[in-house]
């Protein structure tokens, strides 16, 4: 018996000095990782207080440059090249109000005007906003012109509003933006045979001159402290692939058109991106049908129904799609979390039925639309606005007498005016 199990036991004696090699092997090459992991933390941790180290010594070196009046950097600024010929031959190197002709007032608001211009180099026609200071703090709108010049100026995309210019003056707040010759959106829908739309507000809907829809009128917008980080996810059950392109921030903020604000918002329970959704569905049965949804007879009654109205009715003309039905539905979920594009943004709308083969939105920019306006070729030869024509506010016209100095020197304004408006920075885009 001893003869048959010495092999045996060889073996199993062989087999457990493997696995104590292996278990060594496995110790050896975990407490490598960890080795390597601290000597990497403590690199990070070096590089940090070099950084540090590095930043106030910076700061230090600029604030000892600043007493002496040498500028940022702690040496003495020589100006550039360019702009050292511009002043000897006593050019601006600023964009300001007097490189512009006014043509004609576009619209009108509480705050200020928006005037057709023409840029007196170039030739280019293009949308100046102005907007007084004083009524600005009166009517406590100044945080959102600034929010509204922030989100403009950091906004690339083809259907958002370029702002190209942006400066101030003693009395003014100055925005030079794209002009959309097409007007507004849905004024254009009502000049179209067989629609009836009536009390319209999305008045941020411009039409370009190529016919695509622009967005602008970003005043009521949040600016998100947290960018969009889009990620490509693998959804559980189906194991399909998406791009999620939801922001990640939560708000309390209570600023909208009371037929277009979501469920969430009036019950102030904080809400995320998915209140957009909710917008764009508000939207797209109005573009359908010429009114909204909800609305009630007072503000509480367009409240209550968004709140406790459970059934969206579809008027029987004109006629829709049961895709485009759908959309909606899907869209003015009163549930944010199963909204349609609460899951992964517009991921989520451009797969519905009612887009998906239909639109090609990689080349969207590029397909010509349904309606085109209309363009008067003559507005590039049109004479300038006169005083009369233009009934200025008195502080513009305050500031059309000022002396013709940049008129984005903070010399021109108030230390009341500091007070608001230090954050407000001049903007030049480079044109293509």
């Amino acid at each position: 018996m001893e003869s048959k199990s010495s092999p045996s036991l060889a073996r199993r004696t062989k087999q457990k000095d493997r696995d104590k090699d292996e278990e060594r092997k496995k110790k050896d090459k975990k407490e490598r990782r960890e080795r390597d992991r601290e000597r990497e933390r403590d690199r990070d941790r070096d590089e940090k207080k070099r950084e540090r180290k590095k930043k106030a010594e910076k700061e230090k070196l600029r604030e000892r440059g600043e007493r002496k009046g040498h500028g940022k950097t702690g040496r003495r600024e020589r100006p550039r090249h360019d702009e050292a010929k511009k002043k000897k031959r006593g050019e601006r190197s600023e964009v300001s109000r007097k490189d512009f002709e006014k043509l004609k007032v576009l619209g009108r608001g509480d705050v200020g005007k928006v005037y057709l211009v023409r840029h007196k180099d170039k030739r280019k026609l293009y949308a100046m906003k102005v907007l007084d200071k004083s009524e600005m703090i009166t009517r406590n709108k100044v945080k959102r012109a600034l929010t509204e010049r922030e989100i403009l100026a950091t906004s690339n995309h083809p259907f958002i509003v370029t702002l190209h210019y942006s400066f101030q003056t003693k009395n003014n707040l100055y925005f030079i933006m794209d002009y959309c010759a097409g007007g507004e959106f849905f004024k254009m829908l009502q000049r179209q045979p067989g629609k009836c739309l009536t009390d319209l507000k999305p008045e941020n809907l411009l039409l370009d001159g190529s016919g695509h829809v622009m967005l602008t009128d970003f005043d009521l917008s949040k600016q998100s402290v947290t960018p969009v980080n889009p990620k490509v996810v693998t959804q559980m059950l189906t194991g399909k692939m998406k791009l999620d392109t939801r922001p990640s921030v939560v708000t309390n903020s209570f600023v909208g058109t009371e037929e277009y604000i979501a469920p969430e918002v009036i019950e102030g329970y904080g809400h995320t991106s998915s209140v957009d959704w909710w917008t764009f569905g508000i939207l797209l049965y109005e573009m359908l049908y010429g009114k909204t949804p909800f609305r009630g007879r007072t503000r509480e009654h367009t409240f209550d129904h968004i709140l406790h109205k459970t059934n969206i009715k579809f008027p029987e003309t004109p006629a829709t799609s049961k895709e485009a039905k759908s959309l909606v539905k899907k869209l003015l979920d009163k549930d944010p979390r199963k909204r349609l594009g609460s899951e992964h943004g517009a991921a989520d709308i451009k797969e519905h039925p009612f887009f998906k083969g239909k639109v090609n939105w990689a080349l969207i920019r590029n397909q010509v639309p349904s309606i085109i306006p209309e363009l008067d070729k003559k507005l590039l030869e049109a004479e300038p606005l006169t005083d009369s024509e233009d009934e200025s506010d008195s502080s513009e016209s305050s500031d059309s007498s000022d002396s013709d100095s940049d008129s984005s020197d903070s010399s021109d304004s108030s230390s009341t005016d500091d007070e608001y408006f230090s954050s407000f920075t001049p903007l030049s885009r480079k044109e293509s």
